[in-house]
């Protein structure tokens, strides 16, 4: 997360782990706004393996069942999978409430993403068949794929930065749309929660002095 730097798998995964952690809490303290959608981020690695044409489904439908999770995820309103092609990291949403695929793109390539994410949605739907094959919630194979931007950057650094702020702040049908010049407070702004996230059990003693310092909450 350095200034101008790239996103990693690593850092996108930690960003994914932060949202769900504070998800959980909210929901176990019955502090969760019931309007607020919930979702399930996947593994950075993991969601890779859907890019792969001749992935063997069989192999990996176990990772996706309650009995790995610990919870059910055709329960779940979205599922997102943190991609990247050519260097620009994109995101799909298998948005269960709104029955559709969501392919959003953090530049206007959008087309140049068609291909890749068509795999990823095939894949997608035969895995999840085959980890909940009774689902009466959710038909895999009749939810559409929707295609958008939400950028027009052009710097495949920031499209990281613009993917885990959709991870956290998208409620499911609000479009939101990241202007290319405020990648960098948006960038600030998420190493913060990160690093000082009241969920964060290795809270560096430096970043915990300065937050008791100046009276923050964790």
């Amino acid at each position: 997360m350095q200034v101008g730097g790239p996103v990693s798998g690593h850092v996108m995964n930690i960003m994914g782990v932060a949202v769900m952690c504070e998800q959980y809490h909210n929901i176990k303290s019955e502090l969760l706004d019931p309007a607020t959608w919930s979702r399930h981020v996947v593994k950075q690695e993991i969601a890779e393996l859907f890019q792969d044409s001749s992935l063997n489904v069989v192999k990996i439908s176990d990772r996706f069942t309650d009995a790995l999770v610990g919870y059910k995820l055709d329960a779940m309103d979205m599922i997102f999978l943190p991609l990247k092609k050519c260097g620009f990291w994109y995101l799909i949403v298998a948005n269960f409430r709104n029955k559709r695929f969501e392919v959003i793109s953090a530049n206007d390539q959008v087309e140049a993403l068609k291909d890749d994410a068509a795999i990823v949605v095939s894949n997608f739907r035969r895995v999840f068949k085959l980890a909940y094959p009774w689902s009466i919630r959710v038909d895999f194979y009749s939810m559409g794929v929707i295609y958008c931007n939400i950028s027009k950057s052009i710097t495949d650094n920031d499209s990281g930065v613009f993917i885990m702020q959709l991870i956290q702040k998208y409620d499911g049908n609000t479009k939101i749309y990241f202007h290319p010049e405020y990648a960098n407070v948006i960038r600030q702004i998420l190493s913060c929660y990160i690093a000082a996230h009241k969920y964060n059990n290795k809270l560096l003693p430096d970043i915990q002095k300065i937050l008791q310092s100046n009276d923050v909450s964790r």
